[in-house]
């Protein structure tokens, strides 16, 4: 069996975190999105895996050769859309094949489910945000209707954007997108069966990555390395990395992930559900709880935070206040009902004393500190606060 990943896109709606990178690879358990879908096909016994690449391609075909898996890699010159997308492989494809996102997480027994079902076959999931997804009709356990994106939606299941083709469905592609590719396969007599999911989750908005990354932590390995103190406190599956220091009476509460080369001061207490990246600083007395922190991030001492998404190159000085608190924020000129504590981009700088609350951070913006309080709030990038 061969699959197709399709990890040509930009991901907009989860600007400021997609302006630097794709979608694909935004860090869950300090893993990028595409490495779990990679992980979840190997493990479910594909090896023959072709990737199609687009926006930033660079950072994506770097990051697939350092895998050393054998990935082939194609190249979708222009945004076209996700049909389009697939009919960039065409050449390589030599039996019944799978296509699968590569910014949404599948575990690997979905992927047997839809691998081990008659093509052609889709798989499903009920989901609470239907109105964000394709919005699927059943009867008698086969898909017969698809609406992308209503303004509203009368029920809950959706399309999980992965489905089971035969060969002979990427010679003949006539759409954009694989949604009116598999309408117009229904209108044709084509029996497109339903498969429902075990676990399929997507982030359509930044705030979306907490509760994803939660879900990735929940599958690590425990291991220990670096220099821990006699004194710090380690509880349940804890992953901490080459290189990294926990000083004396840290308190890291499972489960959580720790990149290479961190250091988290003494006194802290980190966790349960935080990944924290790469060469990251961790100043002493400071909490994290259900965070998302990238590489080469410093967040000073006396702080607290939770519910943050922290990009790279971030750094946050002492008595800094991260809380989750529910508010509206104008998203895609929707006022739109969110509870988290901050996104933040990349480069972000915050001074002492600033308070973040259910707010978005541009990448690159300046918060001078000194009781600053956002609370529901908008940054633009490179944005000024004093």
């Amino acid at each position: 069996m061969q699959a197709v990943i399709l990890a040509g896109g930009e991901g907009k709606r989860l600007r400021p975190l997609t302006h630097s990178r794709p979608k694909v690879l935004i860090p869950l358990a300090n893993r990028p999105i595409i490495g779990h879908v990679i992980q979840s096909l190997i493990r479910a016994g594909i090896r023959d895996i072709i990737v199609v690449v687009g926006y930033r391609r660079e950072q994506v075909i770097r990051y697939l050769n350092e895998l050393n898996t054998g990935i082939r890699i194609v190249v979708q010159e222009k945004p076209l859309g996700t049909a389009h997308a697939l009919a960039c492989a065409k050449d390589l494809i030599t039996g019944d094949f799978l296509v699968l996102p590569g910014d949404n997480y599948i575990d690997e027994d979905s992927v047997r489910s839809i691998m081990n079902a008659k093509p052609d076959a889709m798989l499903i999931k009920e989901h609470t945000d239907p109105s964000n997804f394709g919005v699927v009709t059943i009867h008698q356990g086969r898909i017969t209707h698809i609406v992308e994106k209503p303004a509203s939606a009368d029920r809950l299941t959706v399309s999980c954007g992965i489905y089971h083709f035969r060969e002979e469905m990427i010679h003949n592609i006539r759409y954009k997108t694989l949604t009116e590719e598999v309408m117009a396969r229904i209108e044709n007599k084509t029996h497109i069966h339903a498969i429902e999911a075990t676990n399929w989750q997507d982030a359509i908005y930044p705030w979306g990555l907490i509760t994803l990354n939660t879900t990735l932590l929940t599958g690590i390995q425990p291991k220990k390395e670096g220099i821990i103190s006699s004194h710090a406190i380690i509880e349940g599956p804890v992953f901490i990395g080459t290189g990294s220091r926990i000083g004396p009476f840290a308190h890291i509460i499972g489960p959580v992930v720790l990149g290479d080369y961190t250091d988290i001061g003494s006194h802290c207490s980190i966790g349960p559900e935080c990944s924290v990246g790469t060469r990251t600083v961790i100043e002493p007395y400071t909490s994290l709880t259900t965070s998302l922190i990238m590489n080469d991030c410093h967040i000073g001492s006396h702080s607290q935070l939770s519910c943050a998404v922290i990009g790279e190159g971030c750094t946050l000085l002492d008595n800094t206040i991260v809380s989750p608190r529910s508010g509206t924020l104008i998203i895609d000129e929707h006022p739109r009902i969110t509870s988290f504590g901050v996104i933040m981009g990349d480069g972000v700088f915050s001074g002492p004393y600033v308070m973040f609350e259910n707010s978005i951070i541009g990448n690159g913006s300046t918060i001078e500190g000194g009781r600053i309080i956002l609370s529901s709030r908008i940054i633009p990038d490179r944005g000024l606060v004093i």
